[in-house]
């Protein structure tokens, strides 16, 4: 076990440097504000540095404070409180928290590949092709924001289903609520092995997110939080969140979906992973009973979650990265299939495919925005990465009926 920590832990540190290195660096020591601020990066910074970021300050601004934060941003305290600790500049801070957990998350992603048997070399190529996609990439891009951290969180609760370990699954998910709110759609997958401590964890993290909001819901005294949790409002909250959604919602259909809607969230979810989506039903199905029994809950929940959140944003791609440790586990079963086969040269096709993806998912030290932007739009890699996994299939088509016939299919190989 020592041996597998250490070689994930330089796998995790290689693949975190590269993305440093060719997407975006690394920023100045005491650096606060930015030429431009992706996605809501200035308003994590804005928590981080405890004055708005965005713009100098003018003379008739209130005292900044938590309650001059936008909901929902004011609840997700956890990486910039993490961020604060830190002896460096606001945007440095930020940047190491995300990129930190991004390390760690690799090494829990690494270990639940080992924990389902599958081989030490498979899973880091697994992690690799995960690593290109257009829903991973940009969180090296823009660093300031709390994607890092929750993946971190996500990974370690599905390692920690993996190995059955439920303290861990737990902490991490009531923690992890002050990250970001997808660890509370998590904890219920626990009832798939135990039903009352997975419905005892989700009522106290329900009752940490409904006494935090009491907490820092009500300081500007708008009177939201009350009458959210006040129960005689339920009703009517329900009937609005129906009709409208969140706020921000842009794909919600309520009781009515423009045309377009459904085609435009399918668009951007094919975006999301592309030919990544191919890999995952794939390895999945090739995936043995007792390696699937141990995470299918947890990454079915996962996939579910990713795309209610879609329902609610506008940026659906980062909503998927969420799928990290599905399409790692089951690219490494694909890869680790392959190499049982000796089909060799596919696997050397999938790497070509996947430094093909890594080089157009997004601008790079490579190529610049232009560049990037002429050779995304010429390369399919979505219909050649279908095209690989159909392949893929091909050449494995005795595995697979062996998963169904089979009901003792197990790894060609386990990892020590």
């Amino acid at each position: 076990m020592r041996q597998y920590l250490f070689g994930a832990t330089l796998v995790a540190v290689a693949l975190t440097s590269i993305g440093i290195a060719t997407h975006g660096g690394v920023p100045a020591i005491d650096q606060t504000y930015l030429a431009t601020y992706p996605s809501d990066a200035a308003v994590y910074l804005s928590m981080v540095a405890g004055h708005r970021v965005d713009r100098p300050p003018l003379p008739s601004d209130p005292p900044w404070s938590m309650s001059s934060v936008r909901l929902p941003f004011r609840y997700r305290v956890l990486a910039p409180w993490l961020a604060r600790l830190l002896p460096f500049g606001p945007v440095l801070s930020l940047a190491l928290v995300n990129w930190l957990s991004l390390g760690g998350a690799y090494i829990f992603v690494l270990l639940t590949c080992r924990r389902l048997g599958l081989s030490p070399a498979a899973s880091a190529c697994g992690l690799a092709v995960a690593f290109t996609f257009v829903s991973h990439l940009p969180i090296y891009f823009g660093p300031w924001l709390t994607d890092g951290l929750i993946l971190f969180i996500l990974s370690g609760m599905t390692y920690a289903f993996a190995v059955e370990n439920f303290w861990l699954f737990a902490a991490l998910g009531v923690v992890g609520l002050l990250a970001r709110e997808v660890p509370v759609v998590l904890l219920p997958a626990w009832c798939a092995r135990d039903w009352k401590r997975g419905a005892g964890a989700t009522a106290v993290a329900v009752a940490g997110v409904i006494l935090e909001r009491a907490i820092l819901g009500d300081a500007d005294g708008s009177g939201l939080t009350s009458m959210l949790v006040h129960p005689a409002a339920w009703p009517q909250v329900f009937v609005d969140l129906w009709r409208q959604g969140p706020p921000g919602a842009s794909f919600w259909p309520g009781a009515y979906w423009p045309p377009g809607h459904l085609r435009s969230l399918l668009i951007d979810v094919e975006a999301s992973w592309g030919w990544g989506f191919a890999i995952v039903a794939l390895g999945a199905w090739l995936l043995p009973r007792e390696a699937l029994a141990r995470v299918w809950p947890v990454m079915a929940t996962l996939v579910v979650a990713a795309f209610g959140m879609s329902l609610i944003a506008t940026d659906v791609s980062r909503e998927f990265m969420i799928l990290l440790p599905v399409v790692v586990v089951t690219s490494a079963m694909v890869i680790n299939a392959l190499a049982a086969r000796r089909q060799f040269v596919w696997l050397a096709l999938l790497a070509a495919l996947a430094i093909a993806q890594f080089s157009l998912s997004e601008a790079n030290v490579v190529l610049n925005q232009a560049s990037w932007a002429a050779w995304s739009a010429r390369v399919p890699t979505i219909q050649i990465g279908i095209a690989w996994a159909a392949g893929a299939a091909f050449l494995l088509r005795a595995d697979l009926a062996s998963r169904v016939t089979s009901p003792g299919y197990t790894l060609p190989h386990r990892a020590r």
